[in-house]
């Protein structure tokens, strides 16, 4: 998810709960799946356009995901990672906050009001 007028996954420390959520919450066989896939996608990157995948522009990064959408051995390992990574996203404090106004403990107690 890019920088725009708002933060991007960067910005709001998507990679750090990814890197959590799969440690901790994959088994061994789905983790050497997704680095399987990011292996892919680097060699990819390489291959095409000489560079790495942090490197690529927007448009060459866009378009070497959409290979790996398209991959059947991939597949799930991109599903996985887009659906986190939104998750990850759209519940973080920045988004919570920022955009649809969470109140961590609504209603406020108000104690010397006359009744």
């Amino acid at each position: 998810i890019p920088e725009g007028a708002s933060k991007g996954a960067n910005g709001v420390g998507v990679e750090l709960f990814l890197e959590k959520l799969f440690s901790d919450c994959y088994t061994i066989e789905d983790q050497n799946k997704l680095k399987a896939a990011i292996k892919t996608l680097m060699l990819h990157a390489d291959l095409n356009h000489h560079l790495t995948f942090g490197a690529c522009s927007a448009a060459q990064r866009e378009a070497l995901l959409l290979d790996l959408e398209h991959s059947a051995e991939h597949l799930w390992a991109y599903t996985t990672l887009r659906t986190e990574t939104i998750r990850g996203y759209t519940t973080s404090e920045y988004v919570l906050t920022e955009h649809y106004h969470y109140v961590m403990a609504p209603g406020f107690y108000h104690g010397c009001v006359n009744v």
